[in-house]
């Protein structure tokens, strides 16, 4: 009898939402309703897909798929409308109000103007529509944004469904919109490009695959004129095109066929980045101002990956090393003609996020979670096949519980409500404020942030100079007159007062050569083999003293559109500093060069 009831469907059913209903109210303190629904949903949709269905019920089976993670990003994000400006979103809307929106994809001086390391021309092209269409509104930003990631996951749906059932789809999309790097893409209009960037490479693949399919030639060059925009977007799709003849899809004459047109654009894109970035820099990155990874932080990377992530409790990381070990028994069992793929998929996804991951930051897992994700799927519809439906919904339940936490507990800016708060009011004080002789004092944001910000109140808003930041009174040197203005925790401005702050030793030995000569800075500082040194900008009239971390030898790739004026500062193994006075650089001539010293030996 008791056997009897373990076959039930029914009874199978009800264990798995059960336990699932469980979960939710264990887990999370809100959204329960919704995540039942979507269990029910995902329940709903297994008969649905084991049998031949008349037109209306198919075509509701991929309705209701195609929308669960699409509602559950809304469910999970939609306060991202309620922020203001973040980190680099003004200085990226300066350079496109001053210099346009195409010239980007075809100047080399504008473009290293806008970034002298990085070759992502649609970032002007997708804010440069919104700066047209919204001004300064951040709202209609934000919903561009969320619309974007909404076609974005149509998209993935509409290619997934090419491999896999639409329940493993539903389910695989919802566990990437659950992550962290998706609720901080979600969040910061200024990695756009990656969402978009992600959008424009399905497109490429779908294309791909259905030349293979029709074995038609022009579904070939759509997908090649959809992988040419997606490199506009973003390097890390660049290698799309080794990606594509690992598709299990056609034999192997008709998929190098169909790949020449791609082959075509990523050699166009070689040349075109050499241009753009000259040729000495085409694989510059973040060059010197990256700290080298070195072996204790290479040990240290399985514990910071888990830590973007979000993966901070046991029982998360029990379900991951679970869903680990079902993916290795099935492919190394069942599947092991297909590990070549896989490591190229890989390495492809991998390679290009190197570079930076001595400063890990949850954006450039982004590509890599949606591999993991796709590892998932490979596991769900081997275990679909196998008529393990439930097994398969209660790994899927298991994996989402694990990203809905993460997002909760792990390092998202959407619910860093005081974060963006203070954005909020520190650059609305900046952009509208009346308080023409004030010091903003330790500011949250970069200097550009507080500098683009002044410009477009002078130029668009045409108001007069107002307040300025400070992240150093010795660098700043402010007025007897000045006001102080500091964010307090209440989530105002207040009123400050400047405590007195010893600007280091005036007559300590400091040599400052910097050299600016084809698109790059070059500077040696000395005389000190130990300590750090850092370098700040000391523009008077729009913000001062944000150290910037600089070995004492090195060279980085920057325009030099106007002048350029910076402080030096040296801090010792012991403790005490210096600074060198302001300096400039004069975009004058080709090559520029600025020589101080000060030796008292």
């Amino acid at each position: 009898m008791l056997f009897t009831y373990f076959k039930n469907n029914l009874f199978k059913e009800l264990t798995v939402l059960s336990l699932w209903i469980a979960a939710v109210f264990w887990l999370f303190d809100a959204h329960q309703l919704i995540l039942i629904l979507i269990g029910l949903l995902w329940l709903g949709l297994i008969p649905l897909q084991n049998r031949r269905n008349p037109y209306w019920q198919n075509a509701l089976k991929h309705a209701i798929a195609a929308s669960i993670p699409i509602v559950l990003m809304f469910v999970l994000y939609h306060s991202v409308l309620q922020a203001w400006w973040l980190a680099d979103d003004p200085g990226l809307l300066q350079r496109i109000a001053e210099s346009g929106i195409f010239p980007h994809f075809y100047q080399s001086d504008v473009w290293r103007a806008f970034s002298a390391s990085h070759l992502t021309p649609w970032v002007p092209l997708s804010l440069g529509i919104d700066w047209h269409l919204f001004g300064l509104e951040p709202l209609g930003f934000y919903a561009h944004h969320l619309l974007s990631f909404t076609l974005v996951l149509l998209i993935a749906y509409l290619v997934l469904n090419l491999f896999y059932s639409p329940l493993v789809c539903s389910l695989i999309l919802s566990l990437f919109v659950a992550s962290v790097p998706c609720a901080n893409v979600a969040q910061l209009i200024m990695v756009r490009h990656y969402l978009e960037g992600l959008g424009l490479s399905l497109l490429a693949i779908f294309a791909y695959v259905k030349a293979l399919q029709s074995r038609q030639h022009r579904w070939a060059y759509f997908g090649a004129l959809f992988y040419l925009l997606a490199t506009t977007a973003k390097e890390i799709y660049v290698p799309l095109v080794i990606i594509l003849p690992c598709l299990p899809v056609g034999n192997w004459k008709q998929r190098w066929k169909m790949l020449i047109p791609f082959v075509a654009v990523a050699g166009s894109y070689v040349v075109w980045r050499a241009y753009m970035l000259q040729l000495s820099y085409v694989l510059s990155g973040y060059s010197v101002l990256v700290p080298q990874l070195d072996w204790a932080a290479v040990l240290a990377l399985p514990n910071r990956i888990a830590e973007v992530l979000g993966w901070q409790q046991t029982w998360q990381g029990l379900i991951i090393l679970l869903a680990v070990l079902v993916y290795l028994s099935i492919v190394l069992t069942k599947q092991r003609h297909r590990l070549i793929y896989i490591l190229i998929w890989l390495a492809a996804c991998l390679l290009p996020i190197i570079p930076v991951l001595s400063i890990l930051d949850s954006r450039y897992l982004f590509l890599p979670y949606l591999i993991l994700c796709l590892g998932v799927a490979v596991s769900l519809q081997f275990l679909m096949d196998k008529r393990w439906h439930y097994i398969a919904l209660g790994l899927g339940f298991s994996l989402l519980a694990v990203g809905i936490k993460s997002v909760e507990i792990g390092p998202t800016v959407f619910r860093q409500v005081d974060l963006i708060k203070q954005f909020r009011t520190e650059g609305q004080f900046i952009l509208k404020g009346n308080a023409p002789n004030a010091l903003l004092q330790n500011p949250i944001g970069a200097y550009w942030y507080y500098e683009s910000l002044q410009w477009f109140r002078e130029q668009s808003l045409k108001l007069p100079q107002g307040a300025r930041a400070c992240y150093d009174v010795c660098v700043c040197q402010p007025q007897a007159t000045a006001q102080f203005y500091q964010y307090a925790n209440i989530g105002q401005l207040i009123s400050s007062t400047l405590s007195e702050q010893a600007c280091g030793q005036a007559d300590a030995d400091l040599t400052v050569h910097f050299k600016w000569e084809n698109g790059a800075l070059h500077w040696e500082l000395g005389p000190y083999a130990e300590g750090q040194y850092y370098i700040a900008p000391a523009d008077r009239a729009s913000v001062s003293g944000y150290l910037l971390a600089i070995p004492a030898k090195g060279q980085h790739p920057q325009a030099l559109s106007r002048p350029f004026y910076f402080v030096i500062k040296y801090v010792s193994i012991e403790g005490w500093q210096t600074y060198s006075p302001v300096l400039k650089l004069l975009p004058e001539q080709e090559i520029v060069i600025v020589r101080w010293e000060r030796l008292t030996r």
